[in-house]
């Protein structure tokens, strides 16, 4: 019997090999894979102690290097971002070279962290607007603390700028993260201007 069930495993496990091997949608080429889901969320969560220092680490940014602590964070971003931009363009693009990939995954590194003081000025007239469309908010720090909003359209402005990079599954990564938390569902591919917020129940 030991043997019989030994032998119908094998079978199983061959079988699942054969469909490894046989259909595109499982990563069995050199250099393919996807961009991790959990190194995309450490991202989003530098991204936003960036975006608003003090509000979601234990420390106190009042007592933090403004100087230090916004050159260590960009670092580390540049760094992460750099290699998931990498690593799904070589799952896409295997017409190009490994070169040119990291070329332009060191462009849309670059270009990204460039953009980030724009964007961090935009989140702010987002967070005005949560402000001034909410009677029943108290302050800008309830609504960048506690208000899902935030972090729905936080996410979408990143995310839309890397979809706005032709940088594929990244930006989707971003959204559905920001949609399991939230509940809000926003395309990163949507063109959404200035001073914009949904406003919804705070998170408890």
């Amino acid at each position: 019997m030991a043997a019989e069930n030994g032998t119908e495993f094998d079978q199983v496990v061959k079988k699942i090999t054969q469909n490894y091997i046989s259909d595109e949608v499982f990563v069995t080429k050199e250099n393919r894979r996807l961009p991790g889901r959990s190194n995309i969320i450490v991202l989003i969560k530098r991204l936003r102690s960036l975006m608003f220092p003090g509000y979601f680490e234990e420390k106190n940014f009042e007592y933090m290097d403004a100087r230090y602590f916004a050159g260590n964070t960009l670092n580390s971003i540049r760094r992460e971002l750099r290699q998931q931009v990498e690593i799904a363009l070589l799952y896409t693009n295997e017409s190009k070279t490994r070169e040119q990939i990291e070329e332009e995954a060191d462009e849309t590194a670059r270009h990204f962290i460039g953009r980030l003081a724009d964007i961090q000025n935009m989140l702010l007239k987002d967070v005005q607007a949560g402000f001034d469309g909410d009677p029943a908010a108290k302050s800008r720090q309830e609504i960048i603390s506690s208000y899902p909003g935030v972090f729905a359209i936080f996410v979408y402005r990143m995310a839309h700028e890397l979809y706005s990079r032709k940088v594929p599954f990244i930006p989707r990564i971003m959204s559905e993260y920001a949609h399991s938390r939230t509940g809000i569902d926003i395309n990163p591919g949507a063109e959404i201007g200035e001073y914009f917020l949904l406003i919804m129940e705070p998170v408890s």
